[in-house]
Parts: C-alpha cells; sequence; structure tokens
C-alpha cells in the first residue's frame, strides 16, 4: 500500500512535463497490449476459419467437380473414394450391357433425367449391381468420416 502511494504523491509532486510524460507514456503502453491483444484474436479468428474451410473443403471433395482436390486426403480415404466413382462409372455402362436402354424424363420442377431400363428377368443382376455400388459407396462415406474425425 505504502508504494502505491509513493507513485501517487510522486505524481503528484512532479512537474507537468514529468506528469505528462508518464501519462503518454502509460496511453502509449496500455494501447500497445490492446493491439497486440487485439492481432492475437483476430489470428486465432483466422485460424479457426481456416481450419473450418479446409474441412469444408475436404468434406467437399466427395462431390465430382472437386476430384483435383484429392490430395488434401489420405491415401486410404482416396482409394475408398476412387473405387466408389469407379463403380458408378461402370455403373450405367454395365446397365446397358444388360440390355438396357436409355429413356430420357423431363420432370417439371427437377428436370432433365435419364432412366435405364432394363429387362424384369435380369432384375437379380441389378440388385447384385445395386448391393456392390452401395457397399463401396458406403465404405467410401466410413473412410471419409474416419479421416475428418482424425484431422480436428
Amino acid at each position: 500500500m505504502s508504494v502505491s502511494l509513493g507513485v501517487w504523491q510522486w505524481l503528484h509532486d512532479a512537474s507537468p512535463g514529468q506528469a505528462a510524460f508518464v501519462g503518454s507514456l502509460t496511453g502509449t503502453a496500455i494501447g500497445l497490449i490492446a493491439l497486440l491483444l487485439g492481432a492475437l484474436f483476430n489470428a486465432h479468428l483466422n485460424r479457426k476459419r481456416d481450419d473450418r474451410l479446409r474441412r469444408e473443403e475436404q468434406r467437399s471433395v466427395a462431390m465430382p467437380q472437386m476430384i483435383s482436390k484429392f490430395g488434401l486426403l489420405d491415401q486410404k480415404t482416396i482409394e475408398s473414394v476412387a473405387s466408389a466413382y469407379s463403380a458408378l462409372e461402370h455403373y450405367g455402362e454395365n446397365l446397358l450391357a444388360l440390355a438396357g436402354h436409355v429413356e430420357d424424363l423431363v420432370t417439371p420442377g427437377i428436370g432433365n433425367r435419364r432412366l435405364v431400363s432394363v429387362p424384369a428377368k435380369d432384375a437379380p443382376r441389378v440388385i447384385e449391381m445395386n448391393s456392390g455400388v452401395l457397399d463401396l459407396t458406403q465404405k467410401a462415406i466410413a473412410q471419409l468420416n474416419v479421416f475428418l474425425g482424425s484431422i480436428r
């Protein structure tokens, strides 16, 4: 308590020039500390935003237009997603190979779609193909979830 009283007494007894200098020095120090704290907080927010954007970009790699961003993923995840894409690519070809034929549909509110009709006798094979594509897609999604869970 006597130290703080001594400081106040010294300020009281100081000349106006000394008091102005101490006031300016104190204000400058407080301003500098506030500026540094603001910069550190801003950097923290930027890092948080960048991490969130990177996670979103990694999640969005499951869309076809983002294949160029595969490098963001680990090897096991890339292999799972690539296998699922490959299965989906071949799925339509395999349906057509089963004597299927393409019908273009125009649905109001949805737009243009394509339907591949396959003879009923080939239904067991189509079910088998659906199961295979579903299995690979679910494995890719599971691997993406494991990878994304590891980067948090």
